[in-house]
């Protein structure tokens, strides 16, 4: 739309950074921009959404991202600009976002280890597949022991440290948890470490 101001024509363009946007359904997409010349003044900005529901996070700024509610589909966003002083509007062209549904992580360790009477032993995790983001934490546990008292693990996301339970431990079980930076987990399979007690 364009208006005249004085005796001139002022005419408002504007154009979007991105017509297509993609994230899993749980995560915040890239930014996205408008631009806007022409016009009077100071310029502002009204993000709109349509579609499959998300957070707008800055709707009145002429950058956002857009975080999705879990769900998965599209939405289509533009921005909508106004000069102040004219108050001439447009729309900008539209942007789709698609959201996807993210892979369940998945975590592979070393399944077995014959120890004979060596005890700290190290776990390794061998792969993370799935989720989404980063993996921010690894929770390792004992699952299952036999004889004694079924010894410690402690670790990250790459490895673990496991330790016999006494004198008379036989077996221990281990596993992780792996939690990626949105909150999603997955667990691992298992890991039975076997001492030889003399």
């Amino acid at each position: 739309m364009s208006a005249f101001f004085g005796n001139m024509l002022i005419a408002l363009k504007n154009s979007i950074s991105a017509t297509t946007l993609s994230a899993a359904n749980n995560q915040t997409t890239t930014s996205l921009s408008a631009t806007v010349s022409g016009g009077r003044g100071t310029y502002t900005y009204l993000w709109v959404q349509s579609g499959t529901s998300c957070t707008i996070t800055s709707s009145t700024s002429a950058s956002t991202t857009f975080t999705g509610s879990g769900v998965s589909g599209t939405t289509t966003v533009y921005c909508q600009t106004k000069d102040t002083i004219t108050g001439n509007t447009l729309n900008t062209n539209t942007c789709t976002i698609t959201w996807t549904t993210p892979t369940p992580i998945s975590v592979s360790i070393t399944s077995s280890i014959a120890a004979g009477g060596v005890s700290p032993q190290t776990i390794n995790v061998l792969s993370i597949t799935g989720g989404s983001g980063t993996y921010s934490s690894a929770t390792w546990s004992r699952i299952a022991f036999t004889g004694g008292t079924g010894g410690t693990v402690s670790g990250n996301t790459s490895s673990a440290t496991a330790t016999r339970g006494g004198t008379t431990n036989t077996s221990s079980t281990f596993q992780v948890v792996i939690t990626d930076s949105l909150g999603a987990t997955g667990t691992s399979n298992s890991c039975v470490i076997s001492w030889n007690i003399a």
